[in-house]
């Protein structure tokens, strides 16, 4: 539960965009009210693509805990990732986002068996073993 409540006090990319969001928008206004000015403003603040931003602030989860436990479970740090590699990580953040397969990762996380199938369902696979070849950690299976 702890890991839980820290991932909330750091939010992911999600989190970090609704924040922004509310910085610079009155309440209950929506994303697609905003201006293309105002848009490209949001999103450069936070480093994304306009239609990404969209895409996160419709239907997109912040699934930052798991997606630390994931980081975790493959033998790397999610906060030495996310200093190191800024932009991967704020890349891993909006596919975590939009990942459809959470259930299966939760379960896998709670199983110890996550970095052995994680290939199988997690869209970051690939990038987690990209991460784990640069700071020079071995496969955990």
């Amino acid at each position: 539960m702890a890991e839980v409540d820290r991932a909330l006090c750091h939010p992911g990319l999600l989190g970090r965009v609704l924040d922004c969001v509310a910085a610079h928008v009155a309440p209950r206004i929506d994303l697609a009210t905003l201006t293309r000015e105002d848009l490209r403003h949001i999103a450069g603040d936070l480093a994304l693509a306009e239609s990404a931003l969209l895409s996160l602030s419709v239907g997109a989860r912040d699934n930052t805990a798991l997606m630390q436990r994931m980081i975790r479970a493959r033998g790397l740090d999610p906060e030495e990732m996310r200093h190191a590699f800024s932009t991967a990580m704020r890349d891993v953040e909006r596919v975590c986002s939009g990942c459809r397969n959470t259930g299966r990762c939760r379960h896998e996380l709670d199983a110890g068996t996550a970095a052995a199938h994680c290939d199988a369902y997690c869209p970051n696979a690939a990038t987690f073993d990209d991460l784990a070849a640069c700071v020079g950690v071995a496969a955990v299976l």
